[in-house]
């Protein structure tokens, strides 16, 4: 399975409660509530709420518990993070 294929089997299990075409700064009930969790120190927790995984493994589910532990990761580290792996993936198959 080519690197582009395995890249969207990957992201078709995951669903975002606010789609990613949505722009985060009109969204003003988002933004109010993720003040208040930050405000209790749960921001994390209600950041990863938002996310829902679906047709997952149980050792997916491990992954996604280690992952949730990294406090912030900008979207170019996450894209540099995806890219790593399709890379070692497709030289594996080779």
């Amino acid at each position: 399975m080519g690197n582009y294929l395995l890249v969207n089997k990957i992201l078709s299990k995951i669903e975002f409660k606010i789609k990613p075409n949505k722009n985060i700064r009109k969204e003003y009930l988002y933004r109010i509530k993720k003040n208040f969790y930050k405000l209790i120190n749960h921001e994390k927790k209600f950041v990863n709420s938002l996310t829902v995984f679906k047709d997952i493994e149980e050792s997916d589910f491990d992954t996604i518990e280690k992952l949730s532990t990294i406090d912030t990761m900008s979207k170019i580290s996450i894209g540099f993070l995806i890219n790593q792996i399709c890379k070692n993936l497709n030289r594996k198959n080779h």
